[in-house]
């Protein structure tokens, strides 16, 4: 059986996709839409609550994956897979949302940004944006198959 991570690490991972989107975005508004108030909270706070609203999707997707399994259970199959399997299937399903959800945010940032840039083209800022949000929301995803990012109560 893998050995579980160490908190440390399940912190840092949180602290790092929260917080660390912020300073991105904020640094980012800050290069492209210099005194732009609007540009900075948007840029702020895009990714973080992508990364917040991807957490309740993706137990909300775990939790809809267990109705199949529930449904036959009722039929008389059992509702955990034989414990050969139960170890390979350890991690949540559904992990994949985080990448949808901070490539729109990342994208709808850049979009603000750009049109609030006095430095360089709003499809260059809104193109930086979205790979920014696309990246953030596949190390979201990979951080998540790892097993750095779980729900609180599983600790």
């Amino acid at each position: 059986m893998p050995k579980s991570p160490v908190p440390l690490g399940i912190i840092a991972a949180f602290l790092g996709l929260f917080l660390g989107g912020a300073a991105v975005g904020g640094t980012l508004a800050g290069a492209f839409a210099p005194g732009s108030w609007i540009a900075q909270v948007i840029a702020f706070f895009a990714l973080p609550l992508a990364f917040a609203a991807g957490l309740q999707a993706w137990y909300g997707l775990a939790l809809l994956s267990l109705i199949p399994r529930l449904l036959r259970s009722f039929r008389g199959l059992r509702l955990l897979p034989p414990p050969s399997r139960r170890a390979a299937s350890a991690s949540i399903p559904g992990s994949f949302v985080f990448l949808p959800l901070s490539s729109v945010a990342g994208a709808t940032a850049g979009i603000v940004v750009g049109l609030a840039s006095s430095t360089q083209p709003g499809w260059l800022v809104a193109l930086v944006y979205w790979v920014v949000g696309t990246c953030h929301g596949a190390l979201a995803w990979r951080l998540a198959r790892g097993g750095l990012l779980i729900p609180p109560e599983s600790t």
